[in-house]
Formats: structure tokens, C-alpha cells, sequence
């Protein structure tokens, strides 16, 4: 009887949650969101001028880990994030209509399928295209965001699972590139990339490449310049307590 005892009362003081539940509040689903403009010293960066620096706030459920961003018609922004959440809202200093959703309206529970790492589109159609690190696929959805097609191309299937696509752009001519994260070694400073001549999710053949970024940084976006140049957003881990990053803008 001693030992029932004694089980019992260690029973009791190491599972507490057995006999206290609270229940979880809902989750805040409104399309709220607050746009701050910063002030910064800094007007210039290299040849580029500064034309504002904002900080996003929300207390949506889906807010934040947004990994791809892209203008549409219209003055509105478009982003995804890894947990396969989208935002629209409209470009700092415009009016418009602010929604959070789910990419293709399901939640997903498996990572790899919602993975979204980066994100183009076609001007003309509207069409948008998303490469899901997780999976080394690429997906096509319409103007609305509905799924169309998906795809793991041939030529990005043995990069790393974790360290995949990170990077995407469409060229006016209908070439698409893709740029990974992951190198052949930890210590590497140059990273797997594909030129495809066409749609990526139609078996467009593609190219491989390596890119390079200076001083050990690697590309997480990119988009086509009206002089047929591609602009690539760098960044580069800072150590440090907390860790940081370093971004450059490179042509």
C-alpha cells in the first residue's frame, strides 16, 4: 500500500497537465496589419538611393518566416512564407485591401510540400511560380492562386533536401533560373543553379551552373532589371549572441 502510495504522489507531481487544462485560445485570423516607416541616417547604399525602410507588424496567426516577395499590378505585394502562408498588401505609402491566406487554401502538415522558398511570375498571364525547397519541385499557380501544375525537374532532385531552391526568377523571354542554397561541402562558397530554356514544370531542359556569391554570401532572391540584367538579393550569417545577417544587392 506504502509503494501505491508513493507511485501515486510521483504520478501527481510529475504530470500536473493530467489534472490542469487550459484551453487554447482562438487563433487570430483578421486581416490586420500595421505598416511602420523607419527613419534611418542612411540615404545611400552604393549607387542606390534609399527611398524607405519599413517594419511590418500583425497579430495573425499566419504572420511571419515570409521567404518570397512579389509586386503585382496594382501596387500590391505578394509573399509566401516556409509554412505555405501567403500575404497580400498593398506597397508602402498605397491604399488596398490586406489578406492572409494558405497557399492553394489547405493546410498542409508535411514541411516539404509547403516549403516555399521563392516566387516569380509572368507579367502577361499572371500566372506565379513557387520553388519549394523541401521537395526540389517547382509549382505554377493562376493570377488567383490556384494550383495548376508541379514538378521536381530532373536537374534539381539531388540537391540537398534542407538546402534547396532559394532563389527563382523569370526571364522575358520565358527562360527561368533557379538558384539553390545548399553546397557541395559545409564549407563551400559556391552553390547549384539551372538555366532552364522554358516553364520548369513542363520538362523545360535546364542547364546547370554554379553560383558564386562574394565572400561567402549566397542569393535568396532575384528579378529580371528592364535592361534584361538579373538583380540578386545577398545575405551572409553574422556570428554573434544573437546571430545577425549582411545583405549586398549584387548585378
Amino acid at each position: 500500500m506504502k509503494r501505491l502510495l508513493l507511485l501515486a504522489l510521483v504520478a501527481l507531481v510529475l504530470a500536473p497537465g493530467t489534472w490542469l487544462k487550459t484551453r487554447p485560445s482562438e487563433p487570430d485570423l483578421r486581416n490586420l496589419l500595421q505598416v511602420e516607416l523607419l527613419d534611418v541616417a542612411r540615404k545611400e547604399a552604393g549607387a542606390l538611393a534609399i527611398k524607405g525602410v519599413w517594419h511590418l507588424h500583425s497579430g495573425n496567426a499566419h504572420f511571419g518566416g515570409y521567404s518570397g516577395l512579389l509586386a503585382l499590378p496594382g501596387d500590391a505585394l505578394l509573399a509566401v512564407s516556409d509554412r505555405g502562408r501567403i500575404l497580400r498588401f498593398p506597397m508602402p505609402g498605397h491604399s488596398g485591401p490586406v489578406e492572409f491566406g494558405v497557399l492553394g487554401g489547405i493546410v498542409q502538415t508535411d514541411k516539404r510540400l509547403v516549403d516555399a522558398e521563392a516566387m516569380t511570375n509572368d507579367p502577361v498571364t499572371g500566372r506565379i511560380w513557387i520553388a519549394y525547397e523541401g521537395a526540389n519541385a517547382v509549382g505554377r499557380l493562376t493570377a488567383g492562386l490556384v494550383k495548376e501544375k508541379r514538378a521536381r525537374p530532373p536537374a534539381m532532385r539531388a540537391w540537398p533536401g534542407n538546402r534547396g531552391p532559394e532563389a527563382m526568377a523569370r526571364l522575358a523571354d520565358g527562360r527561368f533560373i533557379v538558384i539553390g542554397e545548399g553546397s557541395p561541402d559545409w564549407f563551400g562558397s559556391d552553390y547549384p543553379a539551372v538555366l532552364f530554356d522554358g516553364d520548369p514544370v513542363e520538362g523545360a531542359e535546364g542547364v546547370p551552373f554554379r553560383f558564386a556569391g562574394p565572400e561567402g554570401y549566397r542569393a535568396v532572391d532575384m528579378a529580371q532589371i528592364p535592361d534584361g540584367r538579373v538583380l540578386l538579393l545577398l545575405r551572409r550569417v553574422v556570428p554573434g549572441l544573437p546571430p545577425g545577417f549582411a545583405v549586398r544587392l549584387a548585378i
